[in-house]
């Protein structure tokens, strides 16, 4: 999940207000509602908030990973060989979480 929880924080630490924003910069105050609800936005907008605030990204975006994300296990161990044989098929194997290989055959 994006949050946008630190731009609040950064714009009252730069002294600028959603109305600086709105009146000055032609931030639109839909696109200050999204900011408020964490919704999508643009990367280019977010381009345009940090040169607007002269900060980087950090100061405006968080990912904060969503809790079944966390709590996934991600399955590193997987071994794929290939090797060609001389009428022209190749072979691959994939070995993954310790079952037994899986042997499947291709043309070339």
């Amino acid at each position: 999940m994006i949050k946008y929880d630190r731009f609040w924080v950064t714009m009252k630490e730069r002294g600028i207000t959603q109305y600086d924003l709105y009146e000055h910069y032609q931030i639109t105050r839909s696109l200050l509602d999204r900011l408020r609800k964490n919704k999508n936005v643009e990367i280019y907008t977010i381009d345009r908030l940090c040169s607007i605030l002269h900060c980087e990204i950090e100061d405006i975006v968080e990912h904060i990973p969503e809790p079944d994300e966390m709590n996934e296990k991600t399955d590193t161990n997987i071994d794929i060989s290939i090797s060609v044989r001389p009428d022209g098929f190749f072979i691959k194997r994939y070995k993954k979480r310790g079952r037994s290989p899986f042997l499947s055959e291709s043309y070339l």
